[in-house]
């Protein structure tokens, strides 16, 4: 993990992200790349029948249900940080429970919502 390349991460984020929307096997996305008039423009991953398009060009990834109701809109930059924070609780957490309990309230009061 320590020597991933942007687009790891982000994988690695949006798998982390479509867990938390309830998709089952997050971690084995199919994935495709979106050309635009012969040109890359984004990658389209699939899991669970939960479709997720990250648009390169104006940097945004958008979840959508099984049913193609789109359930969050956020940047690239958003989506790490929500994997960042999410590491951040699970490293407190493994140590004082209590101070990991109470960083977890105060990232939900943020809007960063954790499933334990």
């Amino acid at each position: 993990m320590i020597n991933e390349t942007p687009v790891e991460k982000t994988r690695r984020a949006i798998s982390n992200h479509l867990e938390m929307l309830g998709a089952n096997n997050a971690e084995s996305l199919h994935e495709t790349m979106l050309i635009h008039n012969g040109l890359f423009c984004g990658r389209k991953f699939k899991c669970d029948e939960y479709e997720v398009v990250w648009f390169l060009e104006e940097d945004e990834i958008k979840f959508f249900s099984p049913v193609g109701e789109l359930l969050k809109a956020c940047s690239a930059i958003e989506c790490l940080q929500g994997l960042e924070h999410l590491v951040l609780v699970l490293v407190c957490l493994s140590g004082d429970g209590l101070f990991g309990l109470l960083l977890l309230q105060q990232l939900s009061f943020q809007g960063l919502d954790f499933f334990l």
